[in-house]
């Protein structure tokens, strides 16, 4: 952090870009993988688009409400990212097991 703190805009810039890449491109490609089997699934492209849109808002909002609420309270910052890392981790197994199981 200190390094960065007397780095030009530019670096900091280019640095902040390259560490994010990976992560945000995964997390937006996922959305678009799950249309894709849904619509293959279940077919009917509004309905699945709108059914998955609903579901990823509504957990995004929920986290964040319980998140502000009462996360804060009762953990501190890093504690809180640590859970939500393990959660995170969960889910991501959870969904691993059940694909290789619909194989």
């Amino acid at each position: 952090g200190e390094a960065f703190a007397t780095s030009p805009r530019a670096i900091v810039a280019t640095v902040n870009f390259a560490i994010l890449l990976v992560p945000t491109s995964l997390m937006g490609a996922t959305l678009p993988i799950l249309v894709t089997d849904a619509v293959r699934r279940h077919g009917g492209v509004g309905v699945s688009i709108g059914a998955l849109y609903f579901v990823n808002t509504m957990g995004a909002a929920t986290g964040a409400l319980l998140l502000a609420i009462g996360l804060f309270v009762v953990l501190e910052l890093p504690q809180a990212i640590s859970l939500a890392a393990l959660i995170n981790f969960t889910a991501a197994s959870g969904a691993t097991v059940l694909a290789w199981r619909g194989r």
